[in-house]
């Protein structure tokens, strides 16, 4: 069930855009990732953030 969403995350993460999390175990049932701790919300952080989507859509 959680196949597609492993090999999201993964092609995601390949592009070295925005932090994904690492998968530490899936199966039909569970998928479990790894803990991002967040940062706090600043003035940069919704530009930062637009920029780094540009770059993941840019890349995919």
């Amino acid at each position: 069930m959680f196949d597609n969403e492993v090999k999201g995350l993964k092609l995601i993460s390949s592009t070295n855009t925005i932090n994904v999390p690492k998968v530490i175990y899936f199966d039909d049932e569970v998928l479990v990732l790894e803990f991002i701790e967040s940062n706090q919300i600043n003035k940069k952080f919704w530009s930062n953030f637009g920029y780094s989507l540009a770059e993941l859509h840019y890349n995919t």
